[in-house]
C-alpha cells in the first residue's frame, strides 16, 4: 500500500474569547467557576497564516481533569466555539484547555491539537453591615464587611480597600470569620456635603485563586442643624436700663461653644462667647446707642466645618419717660399772645420728636405743634381766654414710645384793668396843702 502525505493543519487558539481574562503580570489567562466562558479555535491549512479549513470537527477538553467539554464544526473562516459553564466545584488553579483536531485523511489533512493553561478562580463577595445614611462633617463613618467565597465559605487573612474615588482612606484584613471592620474619619480632605460613594475593593489574587470583588454604598453628609435660644421676654425696655439676658447655642448634640455676633438694628454691636454647655450672657445697656423705638437685636452664629449657620432675632420697644418743663416769661393775661417755652426731653436729655398737642382745658382752646428731634426748647405763642384764675394746662405727647404722654400744669390767667382818669378839680396843676 502506498503511503499518504498529509498536510498539516493549524489550531490556533482565541484567547481573548468571552468571559476570559488576562492576568497582565504573569500573562495568564483567567476565568472565575460558576460562569460561562467562550473557548474558540481557528483551524487553518499549512501554518498559522494558512487557509481556514472549514466544515471539520474540533473536540474541546479539560485535560487536567480528562473531561469532554463539547465540540463544535468549524464555519467557512475555520472557527469553532462552545460555551463552558465552569462547574461551581470546579477545581481551583491552572487548568489545561485542550482543542483537538483528528484529522481528515479524505482531504489529506494530519491531526492537530492545541493547548493553553486557564486558571479556574473563585468568585468572592463582599457583604456590608451597618453602613449609614447620613452623617455630619467630623462624624466617624463606621461599617463592616465579610467577604465569602463563591461557595458562602468565609475568606480570612485578605486584604480589604476602601475609596471615595480614587482616595484610599484605610485598609483591613479579614479575621477568622472573613470580617473586618472600619472606622474612617470624616474630614474635609476627602469627605464633600452631600452623596459621598464609598468603594470597598478586595483584589483579585492569582496565588490563593480568588477573584476580585467590589461593593459600593453612599451616604449623605449634612451639616448639623444648629438653633439659638434665648430666655429674652421683654416687650419694652426704659431708657438708661441694663439688664442681662441667657442664649443658648446648641444642636442635636448637645451645646456648641463659639462665638455669637450680636447686631443691633444691623449694626455691630458686641461678640458674645458661648461656653462648652452652649450658654452666654449677654448684658444690654440701653443707653445713647439706643433711641426711643422699636428696635432688631440679631444673634448670629456663623457656623463650622460642622454646624450649619443660624440666627435668632430679639424685638422690642425702648421707651422712657418725658421730662417737660413749661416756662411763662411774663404774666398770662386774657386776650393777648403769651411767650411760652415748652422744654421736652427723655431721660437721656435727648430731644423727642412727636406731635404735642396743647390744650386749655378751663375753656376748650387748644393747638398742635410739631417737634424735631433736635431742639429740646419749644418756643410758642399761645392765646388764653377767659375766666380768670387758675387754668388746667393739658399737654399731650403724641410720640407712643414715650409711658408718661398726658401731663397736666396749673397757671394763672391775670385780667389787664384799663384805668379812666374821669374828673380832677385841678387846672392842670396843684400845689401843696
Amino acid at each position: 500500500m502506498g503511503s499518504v502525505i498529509l498536510l498539516v493543519a493549524s489550531l490556533i487558539f482565541l484567547v481573548a474569547a468571552s468571559g476570559i481574562s488576562t492576568a497582565s503580570a504573569e500573562q495568564e489567562h483567567v476565568a472565575v467557576r460558576g460562569e460561562s466562558i467562550t473557548i474558540s479555535v481557528i483551524l487553518l491549512q499549512n501554518g498559522t497564516y494558512g487557509d481556514p479549513v472549514p466544515e471539520q470537527k474540533i473536540e474541546y477538553y479539560d485535560q487536567t481533569n480528562n473531561l469532554l467539554l463539547g465540540t463544535d464544526i468549524t464555519n467557512v473562516s475555520g472557527l469553532a466555539s462552545i460555551d463552558w459553564n465552569i462547574p461551581i466545584d470546579h477545581v481551583l488553579g491552572p487548568t489545561v484547555i485542550n482543542a483537538t483536531f483528528r484529522g481528515n485523511e479524505s482531504i489529506f489533512l494530519a491531526p492537530s491539537y492545541q493547548s493553553f493553561i486557564l486558571n479556574i478562580l473563585a468568585s468572592t463577595e463582599i457583604i456590608l453591615y451597618d453602613a449609614p445614611l447620613m452623617l455630619a462633617p467630623d462624624d466617624i463613618l463606621s461599617f463592616s464587611v465579610i467577604l465569602h467565597d463563591d461557595m458562602s465559605n468565609p475568606i480570612t487573612n485578605r486584604n480589604l480597600s476602601v475609596f471615595m474615588d480614587d482616595i484610599l482612606l484605610a485598609t483591613a484584613i479579614t479575621n477568622s470569620t472573613g470580617g473586618a471592620s472600619f472606622s474612617i474619619h470624616c474630614n474635609s480632605s476627602w469627605s464633600i456635603i452631600g452623596e459621598n460613594i464609598i468603594r470597598i475593593v478586595h483584589e483579585q489574587d492569582i496565588v490563593n485563586y480568588y477573584e476580585r470583588a467590589e461593593t459600593i454604598f453612599s451616604f449623605e453628609i449634612q451639616k448639623l442643624q444648629t438653633s439659638i435660644q434665648s430666655n429674652f421676654s421683654l416687650d419694652f425696655i426704659l431708657l438708661d436700663e441694663s439688664l442681662d439676658f441667657e442664649v443658648e447655642l446648641k444642636s442635636i448634640d448637645g451645646g456648641i461653644s463659639a462665638n455669637l455676633e450680636v447686631l443691633l438694628d444691623g449694626s455691630h454691636l458686641t461678640v458674645a462667647t458661648t461656653d462648652i454647655s452652649g450658654n452666654s450672657t449677654i448684658n444690654l445697656t440701653i443707653d445713647d446707642q439706643f433711641s426711643l423705638g422699636h428696635h432688631f437685636l440679631a444673634i448670629f452664629y456663623n457656623g463650622s466645618e460642622r454646624y450649619s449657620e443660624t440666627s435668632c432675632i430679639i424685638e422690642f420697644d425702648v421707651v422712657s419717660p418725658a421730662i417737660i418743663d413749661i416756662e411763662i416769661s411774663s404774666p398770662a393775661v386774657i386776650g393777648l399772645e403769651t411767650d411760652v417755652i415748652i422744654s421736652l426731653c427723655d431721660v437721656l436729655v435727648h430731644p423727642i420728636e412727636t406731635i404735642l398737642f396743647v390744650s386749655d382745658i378751663s375753656n376748650g382752646r387748644n393747638m398742635s405743634i410739631q417737634t424735631s428731634d433736635d431742639i429740646i426748647d419749644i418756643n410758642i405763642k399761645f392765646a388764653f381766654f377767659g375766666p380768670v384764675g387758675l387754668h388746667d394746662m393739658m399737654i399731650e405727647i403724641g410720640n407712643q414710645f414715650i409711658i408718661n404722654r398726658t401731663i397736666m400744669y396749673n397757671i394763672s390767667i391775670w385780667s389787664q384793668l384799663e384805668l379812666t382818669f374821669l374828673h380832677s378839680n385841678t387846672l392842670n396843676f396843684a400845689s401843696p396843702n
